[in-house]
Parts: structure tokens; C-alpha cells; sequence
């Protein structure tokens, strides 16, 4: 059986939620990595291979969010 904990990555710019995404999916058995920008994302990224992402559309500029999605699709 695998019991290698899901890793799943939060890409937010509002700390308050990230911390809240950490305690709730960390509680669940969760291995949770957050990044506060595009650019933290991309570091994180190139080091790591999460379960799922989820990004925040609208952070730094009013399309960073879907500029980094597509990225991370295009480049898988």
C-alpha cells in the first residue's frame, strides 16, 4: 500500500489564507506547500511535483494568476 502523503501546492498572494490552506489540509494528512507569487511558485516547481495546484487567478497583477497556469500546463 502507498502511504506517501498527497502534496498539494497553494499559490495565493493573501498569507492569512495560505496559513488557513496549511492547518485544515495539513490536519487531513496532507503534505502542503505554499508559495505567495508566480515567481515563489516557479522556484517551488522546479524542485517539487505536486498531487494538485491550485492558483489564485488574480494576484500581483490582475493576470498573473492565469499567466502561471498556463505556463505550468505548457511546460508540465
Amino acid at each position: 500500500m502507498n502511504d506517501r502523503k498527497k502534496k498539494l501546492l497553494f499559490i495565493d498572494d493573501d498569507p492569512a489564507f495560505l496559513a488557513a490552506q496549511t492547518a485544515f489540509f495539513g490536519a487531513r494528512g496532507f503534505e502542503v506547500l505554499t508559495a505567495d507569487g508566480s515567481d515563489s511558485a516557479l522556484s517551488i516547481l522546479e524542485r517539487e511535483s505536486p498531487d494538485m495546484i491550485f492558483i489564485d487567478l488574480m494576484m500581483e497583477h490582475s493576470d498573473s494568476g492565469f499567466t502561471l497556469a498556463r505556463r505550468v500546463r505548457r511546460d508540465e
